[in-house]
């Protein structure tokens, strides 16, 4: 609203205007009803008109009075225009170069764009202000936030990306300022023109010899040259203009203006009047142009005036909505905090951090503050690793939750333990049970270590995997009954699926340990759950033989062994043995083999499931039966 080009334009009226009221009318500037009128009756004295004018009314009745005691009403008009034409022609002569101002904001404008890297990049000001946040926040970082590159020296960094940060901005305000210039130059050139045709008109009527092709050559370089200058200001590219054809056409301009004044003072002089009309007619021309000039000055303050308004209305709302939201967001953080320290000092219980709480900080920021060890740490990133800010924007989304969340009950974690320490893992789950146990919980993760640990933590949760082919997209992995048909229908579709069908026995192999109690070696992590079919088949073939069940002969069992070697050989390139046949017999003694533990009703036989006075195990259904002796 400051930087308006009509505010700017309405100004410079009023002060020309002013400018001409004090210089050639009243000796000072008036701007009101009251101060036009007084003057006014001054003026009327020069005619014997004695009266204190009250009114504008009485304004225009004092004029038409005054018209009757000029000498010839006629001549006297006719000289009243001619002195106001030749008044408007000498202010216009003044204003008449613009090349100036048009050629000295091209240069500056020139001069700005010649460094090209900045202007390129205008728009990144903001990526590097996050930059610069990033940098802030941990500069311990190894690599670049922008480029992913090795970082050797962060402070340098860090500098080098504040430099290139109040740069743009520096380049963006000039931008600005050259755009407020640019538009009061084109307001200046379009009054310019409009005044230089009405005089124009004025010297055609009157019959004044002048060169009007000048005038119009001149104008017409003048608007050419500001379309020019437009056009290439969108476009931040280099301004070129015919400065030169520019500069012949001012001069002949020039020399045509100067040419007007002596056929004008002949036309006034043919007019010649007495010392006492000579007053008349000036004083009149007073009257009629100063009331002119302060009536167009009261209008365009009052939109002046209510422009200034709005902009302090503005500044008073922004103020209030500031300390409105200011004071509203103590509150919300104020409410926040308790929780926020409380699940804060539950997942770093072992480090001396208290009193966590979140403050408004400046006009619109937020910060957290909490005490490390003793001492008053804010912001926290000076103290804390990135592990502990990790938690501590976790614990502000966990609190936010707990306090605006309380309809539904329902919030999801998507992998939110990317940037956290393996420490961090089980007292989030615990946090999540001690104080979310009545939500309801979407928790995202694509860390194995970490999804076995929640089912151990949670065994009552629904638990989903999720998988991707070409063929299906994404969907979850026991999106079908049973997988084994999913694999053949794959096959079916000239697919390899040696893989997939390798896959598929190493996990039914796991299920069966499982429901049998297969004795294994023990291993950490992740080495326990990656156990193939050639280190499974052996322990599960010791226990089966252990409790003396006669599987472990049959035909069914045994053919896994040679269904193991097809799988294996076809997940790798071995042209030679990837033979539609193989493949087909393999899939055939995988279902042989399963069905020797699986029901038809998909269920497990299981060691927790023992027949009643026999010698037998069975699924939980009844319908499968194994001979088994503890």
């Amino acid at each position: 609203m400051e930087h308006d080009s009509r505010l700017a334009d309405l100004q410079g009226r009023v002060a020309n205007n002013s400018g001409i009221m004090t210089r050639q009318i009243y000796g000072e500037a008036v701007n009101d009803i009251f101060g036009l009128l007084l003057k006014s009756s001054n003026l009327l004295k020069v005619f014997g008109i004695e009266k204190e004018l009250k009114t504008l009314d009485e304004f225009d009745i004092a004029l038409k009075e005054a018209i009757q005691r000029l000498p010839s009403q006629e001549r006297a008009k006719e000289r009243v225009i001619l002195e106001d034409l030749k008044t408007k022609i000498s202010v216009l002569e003044k204003k008449v170069d613009l090349l100036f101002a048009i050629t000295k904001w091209i240069t500056d404008f020139n001069a700005l764009i010649q460094d090209k890297e900045s202007v390129s990049k205008l728009n990144l000001d903001g990526l590097l202000r996050q930059a610069e946040i990033v940098l802030k926040s941990d500069l311990s970082r190894k690599t670049c936030p922008l480029c992913e590159q090795p970082i050797e020296d962060p402070e340098a960094l860090l500098s080098h990306l504040i430099e290139r940060y109040r740069k743009l901005i520096d380049t963006r305000k000039k931008l600005s300022a050259l755009s407020y210039d640019l538009s009061k130059l084109q307001n200046s050139i379009q009054q310019n023109g409009r005044e230089w045709d009405e005089a124009l008109r004025l010297l055609k009527e009157k019959r004044i010899t002048h060169a009007t092709d000048k005038f119009q050559a001149y104008l017409r370089g003048l608007n050419e040259s500001i379309s020019i200058v437009n056009e290439h200001f969108k476009t931040l590219t280099n301004v070129s203009i015919d400065v030169v054809a520019l500069e012949v056409a001012l001069q002949e301009v020039s020399v045509a203006i100067k040419e007007i004044y002596p056929n004008l003072n002949s036309k006034l002089s043919g007019l010649s009047i007495t010392e006492d009309e000579k007053k008349r007619q000036i004083a009149f021309s007073k009257l009629t142009r100063g009331k002119e000039l302060v009536l167009d000055n009261i209008k365009y303050n009052k939109e002046i005036s209510a422009s200034k308004l709005l902009i302090a209305n503005m500044r008073q709302i922004e103020t209030q909505l500031l300390d409105l939201q200011n004071s509203t967001m103590r509150k919300i953080l104020e409410a926040l905090s308790t929780d926020v320290n409380n699940y804060f000092c539950l997942l770093n219980e072992k480090d001396r951090i208290k009193n966590v709480k979140l403050e408004v900080v400046g006009e619109e920021g937020i910060e957290f503050s909490l005490e490390f060890y003793g001492v008053e740490a804010s912001p926290p990133r000076k103290f804390l690793s990135e592990s502990q800010l990790n938690s501590l924007g976790i614990v502000f989304f966990l609190a936010a939750v707990k306090k605006f969340n309380k309809t539904n009950k329902f919030f999801i974690l998507d992998d939110v333990l990317v940037s956290f320490d393996k420490n961090y893992r089980l007292r989030l789950l615990e946090l999540i049970e001690k104080e979310f146990g009545d939500y309801q919980i979407l928790l995202l993760t694509h860390e194995e270590y970490w999804y076995h640990m929640i089912k151990r933590k949670f065994p009552n949760w629904v638990f989903k995997e999720v998988a991707w082919s070409f063929e299906n997209g994404i969907r979850f992995k026991d999106t079908k009954q049973d997988l084994l048909e999913d694999i053949v229908e794959q096959h079916k579709k000239g697919q390899k699926v040696g893989n997939e069908l390798r896959t598929y026995v190493e996990g039914l192999l796991k299920e069966i340990c499982i429901a049998l109690e297969v004795k294994l070696p023990f291993r950490l992590g992740l080495e326990n759950e990656r156990r193939t079919i050639g280190e499974l088949f052996p322990f599960l073939t010791n226990t089966l033989k252990d409790h003396q069940c006669d599987v472990v002969d049959s035909k069914q069992y045994k053919d896994l062994e040679v269904s193991n070697f097809i799988m294996t050989a076809s997940s790798h390139h071995n042209p030679d043995l990837d033979s539609l046949g193989d493949t087909d017999e393999t899939i055939k003694k995988i279902f042989e083999f399963r069905s020797i533990f699986v029901c038809k009703k998909h269920k497990l036989v299981s060691r927790n499931n023992v027949v009643p006075g026999k010698n037998q195990i069975s699924c939980k259904c009844g319908c499968q039966n194994l001979n088994w002796k503890e």
